[in-house]
């Protein structure tokens, strides 16, 4: 009876959930392979798109990061007239206002099926973001206590009452609607798309403690696999047009770092804790803060600006709603 009670209180101060997570990351390690998703396609941009030797350490700063604004407006184009059905940017842009700038603002109001990236939440946001409200998502992730990325953050509002989702959410509601496939909250705070529910992560679930914050509409990631589980080319081969011209239609096309040159790896399920193998993630470029969310969140996917009804194993970061009241939760 004694150690009953010491294990359940053991459970409800969260003692056991470390070890909890890391039975679920040997399952997701250990499990089949599911096959690949032909629906996406990842543009890397890797170290031999970022320095002019391809054999330079990559403790070096590379020489062309950031990428030029004339780089991204070719990549977007070249992209763009083979006609995917959405395409994500996982990139941050510093401030200027020259001809180039101007090209790519232009680029990006005129594709409007193109999605950027921001940071929303915590002190260290990004700087105004160079694309219109309707084409933006949110890149802030939510870290465990042992800093890895087992949880995603779907959508929160922020404390101006502003619903905001993620990235890689934005791409898949984009690509999904095409096909007149539209998220429809369930009466429990799960979210149905077509025929698939999305759960809704709860405290308690997965292993975790009954004490996990919980704010806004966050799941336990499925990882499907390293990079070799989705369809990648590299941004050199976008660019000299080495590629088959059905690559992108009618694709999701998500481009983004890969570089360790660029140090914005996460450590993740997927790969044990002695591998420096690259998942299927793209590095954010400027520094993140620590997950702290608030849990006054209720419920499921809403559209930007809508409003409720009522070192060590290491990730590049790509894969990575609604509160009763208006809330800042600080992800990372």
């Amino acid at each position: 009876m004694v150690a009953l009670a010491i294990t359940i209180g053991g459970a409800q101060l969260g003692a056991f959930e470390l070890g909890e997570c890391l039975l679920i990351d040997t399952y997701v390690r250990h499990r089949p392979t599911p096959k690949p998703d032909l629906r996406i396609v990842l543009v890397t941009i890797d170290d031999r798109d970022l320095f002019n030797e391809p054999n330079e350490l990559t403790d070096t700063i590379p020489n062309a990061w950031p990428l030029p604004d004339e780089v991204i407006v070719e990549t977007i184009q070249t992209i763009a007239q083979f006609q995917p059905r959405v395409i994500g940017l996982h990139l941050y842009f510093s401030q200027r206002n020259d001809a180039s700038r101007q090209r790519l603002i232009t680029l990006i109001e005129t594709t409007e099926n193109l999605i950027g990236m921001e940071k929303v939440v915590g002190s260290l946001r990004s700087t105004p973001s160079l694309f219109p409200r309707e084409q933006l998502a949110m890149s802030d992730m939510v870290l465990d206590a042992d800093a890895s990325v087992r949880r995603g953050l779907i959508s929160i509002y922020d404390q101006d009452a502003k619903s905001h989702l993620s990235w890689g959410a934005q791409l898949a509601l984009e690509y999904l609607a095409s096909q007149s496939i539209n998220p429809v909250r369930q009466p429990n705070g799960d979210v149905q798309l077509g025929q698939s529910i999305i759960p809704r992560l709860e405290r308690g679930d997965g292993g975790y403690s009954p004490q996990l914050d919980t704010g806004g509409f966050q799941i336990l990631m499925d990882y499907r696999g390293d990079l070799d589980a989705f369809t990648t080319i590299s941004l050199r081969d976008v660019r000299s047009g080495n590629f088959d011209p059905d690559l992108f239609r009618d694709k999701i096309v998500a481009i983004g770092p890969t570089s360790p040159s660029l140090k914005t790896e996460y450590r993740t399920p997927i790969i044990s804790a002695d591998s420096n193998t690259h998942i299927a993630a793209f590095g954010r470029n400027n520094p993140q803060d620590p997950p702290e969310l608030s849990d006054d969140s209720d419920t499921g996917f809403s559209k930007p600006d809508t409003k409720p009804s009522k070192q060590k194993r290491s990730t590049p970061d790509v894969e990575l709603f609604d509160p009763h009241q208006p809330h800042q939760p600080t992800a990372r």
